[in-house]
């Protein structure tokens, strides 16, 4: 997934979708759907953070909530490497 920087997204958030391309932390849809244990949660998320995602999600074609969550496995992977 080719990711594009966004002049209005969060430092960090940027940042870190950034980082998950360049590491190539995206999954491909196939490995997306491999994926479908989930389990639902409410999450408090600053409104400029979600609207970043959501903007950038229907800019590609993808689910929000997809992306948030790819974003969030890339930094735990992240961390369990550099341990």
């Amino acid at each position: 997934m080719r990711v594009e920087a966004d002049e209005d997204a969060p430092a960090d958030v940027a940042e870190a979708v950034a980082n998950a391309e360049k590491n190539n932390l995206f999954m491909s849809l196939d490995e997306v759907l491999a994926r479908s244990k989930k389990e639902r949660i409410t999450l408090n998320v600053d409104s400029d953070v979600v609207s970043y995602f959501r903007r950038y999600a229907k800019e590609h074609g993808a689910k929000y909530q997809t992306l948030m969550n790819e974003v969030l496995r890339g930094s735990v992977e992240k961390q369990l490497l550099t341990k």
